[in-house]
């Protein structure tokens, strides 16, 4: 599911690239987009989302000089759940059917 996110929280994850609910500062804007492709829970993290960024797994340094390093967790990163961090899902989540929605819903 793609979704918005404030992209300034991306800059603080942890080591192991987890965003904790103590991480999450008080981004309110949207400025980027993500995909959520999952979530989990860890008794040391807590519960988070499994988030794809849309920059892939590499981020230029410097285009002049075409660098660029590995970010996240080769593109993904981990960031806490139910507790609105980064602003995520602030803009909305959508999901679209093809066909006739009362095949999906009743």
């Amino acid at each position: 599911m793609q979704i918005g996110i404030d992209s300034h929280v991306l800059a603080n994850k942890d080591a192991d690239h987890h965003i904790t609910a103590d991480n999450c500062g008080d981004f309110k804007s949207i400025d980027h987009s993500v995909g959520v492709v999952g979530f989990g829970s860890s008794s040391a993290k807590g519960d988070f989302y499994i988030v794809k960024n849309s920059w892939s797994k590499y981020v230029f340094l410097s285009i002049k000089e075409s660098r660029c390093r590995n970010w996240g967790d080769n593109g993904f990163v981990y960031v806490a759940r139910g507790v609105a961090c980064g602003n995520i899902f602030g803009s909305g989540a959508h999901v679209y059917t093809q066909g006739d929605p009362d095949f999906y819903y009743e």
